[in-house]
């Protein structure tokens, strides 16, 4: 009974995959900008009228819009794979295995059959209707015009308005346009992406921007270095993206002008500043002390100082190191043109908070300088204080192989928790990342390995001191003497990213 209950589900297992393996996968490519517009819908309607039910039944259907960037990849791939040509191709387009339907009267009248025999007739097999016109279009650079280079250069900041013919939504932002210009100075340029090249223009402009492939569709508009995407959005933000987009046109003649990296490098977050920032950080006494805790608990034991001091430094560069990376990439998903609304409000908040972290360092400084010490406000919670100090505690009384696993996780969790007072100065670094603008990913991780590295050059130094002493002593009265030139250089720092957000944020 067992054998023939496991053959029935293997026969429903593999039959199962036999059925998805016959599947045909039909896919529709279509161009449409219009943000207004709904041809997915129409195109889906006459698959629906043109196939019967039962061919549908074993096909599966799949829409792509060309005008997004990711979906025309997915085009020219599969053109590759199949051997059409991806120049002058007729939209809307079906394709099934090596077979292409172009135009809605051909996909009504023979996507039946297509997709009936499998895509083996029915359709044309290649289709070399390539122009070289059409390739030198595609692949030429695109030029901005020159009316718009003369207002840039000029020093005029032009709003970029891109829009097609029979669009509702563009209709719509061109009457909103007229009666806005009406109470507000403005130079606005419009090209329509049905005549000329002005299609490969906008390509242009997705890709130097940075669009998601969600906001590629007219009507869009561009000013500064942001963008607003669609009527809502234009008619809701435009104001707000005006006010808060200062320099906008060099801004926009930077971002149209910037071809490749080179001319970007001036833009890529300073490894040196980075370097400091996290030197400084390694310094901070919230995060030695909690070293120095670990380091007795180690002594005690008759451990590794060595061995158990860079477990406890390698969690900690891990954590830190995942902690910044997710923290960028996360505020890196917010697209330009929400950062430029918000950005105005952002940057008074963000000086502010800067300006109160350096206050409170000086204070801090003059606290340590009159002996006060319990009056310092830069530095853990007590709760959390003590939190960490019962952590490490209890790896008291532990040894070999149980103590290396409980200090590598100490690095971990203790770094998490001490992040709340060296992380200021690790989120000052990260929002000045984001505000140089995109830089390679490459350039990125090793931006952060910079500063991680840094940050944990003081601990290193002071595990070799510790390891060949065997004593904390010379490394806490040392951390007690230099505390007020930590508490100064920290105050010095936060003064100088509220002056450089004050100024470039």
């Amino acid at each position: 009974m067992t054998w023939m209950i496991l053959f029935f589900l293997a026969a429903v297992f593999f039959g199962t995959v036999s059925v998805k393996a016959e599947e045909l996968e039909v896919s529709i490519f279509y161009d449409n900008a219009c943000a207004a517009c709904r041809e997915d819908e129409e195109l889906e309607e006459l698959y629906r009228n043109s196939v019967p039910q039962e061919l549908r039944d074993k096909s599966e259907l799949r829409m792509y819009n060309v005008f997004e960037e990711s979906n025309r990849e997915t085009f020219e791939e599969i053109c590759g794979k199949t051997g059409a040509s991806s120049q002058g191709i007729t939209f809307p387009a079906m394709n099934v295995g090596d077979s292409w339907l172009y135009g809605k009267d051909e996909i009504a009248e023979k996507a039946a059959l297509l997709i009936e025999s499998g895509g083996a007739s029915g359709g044309n097999r290649t289709d070399a209707a390539e122009t070289e016109d059409a390739a030198q279009n595609e692949q030429s650079g695109v030029t901005i015009p020159a009316e718009l280079s003369d207002a840039l250069n000029t020093g005029e900041a032009p709003l970029v308005l891109f829009t097609t013919y029979s669009c509702e939504a563009c209709a719509a932002v061109k009457a909103y346009l007229d009666e806005f210009t009406k109470q507000n100075e403005l130079l606005i340029f419009e090209y329509n992406i049905a005549e000329g090249t002005n299609v490969q223009m906008i390509r242009s402009w997705f890709s130097t921007y940075g669009v998601e492939s969600s906001s590629q569709q007219v009507p869009i508009v561009f000013y500064g270095d942001g963008y607003l995407s669609g009527e809502e959005e234009i008619c809701s933000g435009l104001e707000s993206l005006l006010n808060n987009t200062e320099q906008a046109a060099a801004k926009m003649q930077k971002r149209i002008g910037d071809k490749n990296a080179a001319e970007q490098s001036d833009e890529l977050p300073n490894l040196a500043v980075l370097f400091g920032s996290g030197l400084l950080a390694g310094f901070n006494p919230c995060s030695i002390s909690m070293l120095l805790m670990l380091f007795s608990v180690i002594l005690t034991a008759q451990a590794s100082v060595r061995k158990n001091g860079l477990l406890y430094l390698g969690g900690k560069f891990l954590t830190y190191l995942g902690i910044g990376l997710g923290i960028y990439f996360a505020a890196s998903a917010v697209t330009q043109s929400l950062l430029d609304r918000v950005m105005g409000t952002v940057k008074v908040v963000l000086v502010v908070l800067f300006l109160v972290a350096a206050a409170l360092n000086f204070a801090d400084l003059y606290n340590v300088r009159k002996g006060n010490l319990g009056k310092i406000r830069m530095q853990l919670p007590s709760r959390l204080r003590r939190w960490n100090h019962s952590l490490i505690r209890r790896a008291q009384g532990l040894s070999g192989g149980l103590l290396s696993a409980v200090v590598l996780g100490l690095g971990i969790v203790i770094s998490i928790g001490e992040f709340f007072c060296t992380g200021q100065i690790y989120m000052a670094s990260i929002l000045y990342m984001l505000r140089q603008g995109s830089a390679p990913a490459l350039y990125i991780l090793a931006s952060f390995l910079t500063y991680v590295t840094a940050m944990c050059i003081p601990a290193v130094v002071f595990l070799l001191i510790i390891a060949k002493t065997r004593s904390i002593n010379r490394i806490s009265e040392f951390m007690l003497r230099r505390m007020d030139l930590v508490k100064l250089l920290n105050g010095v720092l936060f003064s100088g990213f509220a002056l450089y957000f004050l100024i470039f944020g």
